[in-house]
């Protein structure tokens, strides 16, 4: 393919997506609503749950076993910055392995566009993605860390793997169709990725 074909299709993907911004975003946050709907404490455990994770973690790996970086940075840095992508991929790709079975009374229209369906998804793992990105930058700031223009580098990341768990979703969602196994193969792979 050449580099115009891949313009093309971005660019109609794009168009796509403006068209359909007003379904996406109300798909979006009803399941955001859904989560939390019959909890107590609602939309908190959307900041309680990664915030109660990274503690475990911390605790374990910089009190128990006392790991710390050889350049005197702060461990829970290091851990917090390969962990956060990490979390984020793994809960969007395994979200988006079912999600066209999971709407099937939507995907049977034949005027609904079953591309958007695992954007929803995304968006909804970007919520906790970016309640997890302001913990870093508290403990960022907390740590008395340095902070330079290369820390927004972030952002070119977080695009990069956004294009990344996005066409993994629909590669991943479009083959679980044929093949009903591949989420239970997906689930039983990603766990290595965490290594």
């Amino acid at each position: 393919m050449k580099i115009i074909d891949f313009y093309i299709i971005f660019v109609n993907l794009v168009k796509k997506f403006r068209i359909h911004g007003g379904t996406i975003k109300t798909m979006a946050i009803t399941e955001i609503r859904s989560r939390y709907i019959d909890t107590t404490g609602g939309l908190i455990w959307a900041l309680l749950h990664p915030l109660l994770v990274i503690l475990v973690y911390w605790f374990v790996f910089s009190v128990g076993f006392k790991i710390s970086p050889p350049d005197g940075t702060p461990f829970i840095l290091v851990f917090l910055s390969g962990f956060i992508p990490w979390v984020i991929f793994n809960e969007t790709l395994m979200s988006n392995a079912n999600v066209i079975q999971d709407n099937s009374h939507l995907a049977t229209k034949t005027v609904f566009p079953t591309e958007i369906l695992p954007v929803v998804r995304l968006l909804v793992s970007l919520t906790t993605h970016f309640i997890m990105l302001l913990i870093l930058l508290i403990v960022i700031f907390i740590s008395d860390v340095s902070f330079s223009i290369y820390n927004f580098q972030f952002l070119y990341y977080l695009f990069a793997l956004t294009v990344l768990i996005l066409g993994l979703s629909w590669l991943i969602s479009s083959i679980n169709i044929f093949f009903r196994d591949t989420a239970h193969i997906l689930q039983a792979l990603l766990p290595f990725g965490s290594g």
